[in-house]
């Protein structure tokens, strides 16, 4: 009977195991995600450096023509407090970005993630993008926009 029982609890004991450790590597939930690019600041920090992104780079704002596709809301989405941001240069796209943060040892930090990309037909998820167009979207946010927010936050 005691064996019977140790055998059942490590079962269950693995199984837990299993289950958080396939909760924890999946990045970004069921739209997938970037690398995040993290930043020794609350959320509340990062959004006020989005908001003056948006303030100062009118560029980066949505263009009338793909207003249709801001509709992160309507699809169930707007609990992700997501911001898009939208690119005229060629390749002429949009991101959708969100914020996590984390306090660790009373220390927040947030990191900003891409998490869908349009070329103003539809939204592609991050994670379905092909290793090539993941890299590229990374190196073009990491090289023209994160520089500017940092400097927001400074």
């Amino acid at each position: 009977m005691i064996d019977f029982l140790r055998k059942n609890v490590l079962i269950i004991y693995v199984g837990l195991l299993s289950i958080i450790h396939t909760a924890c590597n999946y990045a970004g939930g069921t739209l997938g995600a970037s690398d995040g690019v993290e930043f020794p600041h609350s959320s509340d920090k990062i959004n006020e450096g989005l908001d003056s992104l948006f303030s100062k780079y009118s560029e980066y704002q949505v263009p009338e023509k793909w207003h249709d596709l801001d509709n992160w809301s309507k699809r169930g989405m707007d609990y992700l407090n997501g911001r898009v941001l939208y690119f005229r240069e060629s390749p002429e796209e949009m991101y959708f970005l969100t914020a996590s943060s984390d306090t660790i040892n009373g220390v927040g930090k947030t990191a900003i993630f891409i998490r869908a990309v349009s070329n103003g037909d539809t939204w592609i998820n991050f994670a379905d993008l092909s290793d090539t167009e993941r890299r590229r979207m990374e190196d073009r946010f990491d090289k023209e926009v994160i520089p500017k927010i940092r400097n927001f936050l400074k």
